[in-house]
């Protein structure tokens, strides 16, 4: 699993290991920051890499480390919408990919998260 950023990911899939990526600067919920559109244009396989070494990007994850943040509203703020992104992001090709439609389909989204009583962020 690449945690500390894309580069571990790079060279254990070069290597010929199987890789989760899970960078920081993407997938941690558990921070403030990224924004829902850095969540969205986090790609999971590296252009660097050949089409032979991205096979062995299996995928990638999201984190969410609740023991400093003790209240359901603040991890809920934290998580929402941002593991939407990151939902469409590894669960689409490439070339599908669209910020802009993908924040028209998000309105729907919220919809269902507030009749769920998710305090998401806005």
């Amino acid at each position: 699993m690449s945690w500390r950023g894309m580069d571990g990911g790079i060279e254990a899939a070069v290597a010929g290991h199987d890789v989760i990526m899970a960078p920081r600067q993407f997938t941690y919920f558990d921070y403030p920051d990224p924004p829902v559109s850095k969540v969205y244009s986090f790609d999971p396989v590296p252009k660097e890499l050949t089409a032979e070494q991205a096979t062995h990007i299996l995928g990638g994850q999201g984190q969410m480390w609740t023991d400093n943040h003790p209240s359901e509203q603040a991890i809920d703020a934290l998580v929402y919408p941002r593991s939407a992104a990151l939902a469409e992001v590894l669960w689409s090709s490439q070339p599908g990919r669209d910020y802009d439609g993908f924040m028209k389909r998000l309105q729907n989204h919220l919809v269902r998260l507030e009749l769920l009583g998710v305090k998401y962020r806005r």
